[in-house]
């Protein structure tokens, strides 16, 4: 898994982190350091993998999949990243990060829906309004002190950032009473404008479904960002959000949000539009009110990899059944997403300050493994063997 980044430096840094799977079914996810490069082509970043992994002592060839962000030089077909790798590693198989995909496509949502994109661009303008002055972020808190409340601040759009949208519709929803408040007291043009726009039955509407579909997306996004799950657990949680969203497109939960926006519309005197009828929708009647769960299968028949390994461990099946066993550790070894990847660019901009832009690319890399990996069990013997081994000089001090 490689991922890649600006540094506070303005150089570009690959992140590199190798995920396997142990003879018990533990996974691992390793992180191997940073390189600097000056080229984001599939070539260069090719290249730099090679010789990484040669420097590490890795057989290209042991690959069974590689797993990258999707930028173009990773998912390019003939020149990128994965085809080129696959022509000497024919096992490794290309896998696009699971959370880049469900981003990319709430990205999608956010900007193809007009309802959806209306009330993210009124959200961002809250933002840039409220949050953006000291003045006016004091309002704000000052109204929710008075009513006795936790102090929230408004969150900023990303399209990067994979939690934010629900981090943001969550504080303007439970906190939209001194929000309103909050633009009443403020004295500038916008805030007339966005007070219009949120006194609106179509704009609390549209929040109460947005903000059950972000809910439920970003169980997934925190679910695909863990590092112990496989590709086909990731999969099923994948289904399972994508048929409780399909679930929702019926006339009973239709009368639930709409239900719960009148009720927020008439609590801060907002006019409700007034309809002339209710009609029902036939393929809704269809679809039913029920939503789909997988059934387990009983104890004694193992039907997830969970289950299945401990199954294995259990009954000592890992000895006796040596192919098996081979096809369930490159199974639990496919990854699932980018985010140890990610996780290290955090390491990277708290080692790699303003303070210290000139840190060498040794010292970056090492500082950030001791960080990163501080968990990992070392052999202070072997360290101080391979130590003295490398120069024959040392051997007379140790």
């Amino acid at each position: 898994m490689i991922d890649e980044t600006t540094d506070i430096s303005k150089l570009e840094q690959v992140s590199l982190v190798v995920r396997y799977t142990d003879d018990q079914f533990k996974v691992h996810e390793r992180f191997m350091g940073f390189a600097r490069t000056t080229e984001m082509t599939g070539e260069a970043l090719f290249n730099l993998l090679l010789e990484w992994l040669k420097k590490l002592n890795l057989d290209v060839k042991n690959i069974v999949a590689q797993l990258y962000d999707g930028a173009s030089a990773m998912r390019g077909e003939y020149k990128g990243v994965p085809a080129r790798l696959k022509q000497i590693a024919p096992c490794g198989i290309y896998i696009h990060c699971n959370g880049h995909i469900l981003n990319l496509c709430l990205v999608d949502v956010s900007t193809r829906v007009s309802s959806i994109r209306n009330n993210f661009g009124i959200v961002s303008s809250l933002y840039n309004l409220i949050e953006n002055s000291a003045k006016r972020h004091a309002i704000f808190e000052e109204i929710q002190e008075e009513a006795g409340l936790q102090s929230l601040t408004i969150k900023q759009m990303s399209d990067t950032r994979w939690t934010c949208r629900w981090d943001c519709l969550k504080v303007v929803l439970i906190r939209y009473p001194q929000i309103i408040s909050t633009l009443q007291l403020i004295e500038a043009p916008e805030s007339h404008l966005l007070l219009h726009s949120m006194e609106s039955f179509d704009f609390v509407f549209h929040l109460f479904i947005m903000s059950e579909i972000y809910l439920l997306t970003n169980i997934l996004s925190k679910y695909l960002q863990s590092s112990q799950i496989s590709i086909s657990q990731a999969l099923k949680q994948v289904k399972m959000t994508v048929d409780t969203l399909k679930s929702l497109r019926n006339e009973t939960e239709f009368e639930r949000f709409y239900s719960k926006a009148l009720q927020m519309c008439e609590e801060n005197e907002i006019d409700p539009p007034k309809l002339s009828k209710q009609y029902s929708l036939s393929y809704d009647d269809l679809r039913g009110e029920q939503r789909l769960y997988k059934t387990k299968l009983t104890t004694s028949s193992p039907a997830t990899l969970p289950e299945i390994k401990s199954f294995i461990l259990d009954n000592h099946l890992n000895v006796g059944l040596p192919v098996m066993n081979k096809l369930f550790k490159i199974l639990w070894t496919i990854p699932v997403n980018t985010c140890e990847c990610e996780r290290s660019f955090s390491t990277l901009r708290r080692i790699k300050t303003y303070l210290r832009s000139t840190t060498g690319e040794d010292r970056l890399s090492g500082l950030a493994l001791l960080n990163i990996e501080r968990e990992a069990e070392i052999d202070y013997d072997e360290i101080i063997k391979e130590f003295v081994s490398a120069k024959s000089t040392r051997k007379i001090v140790f």
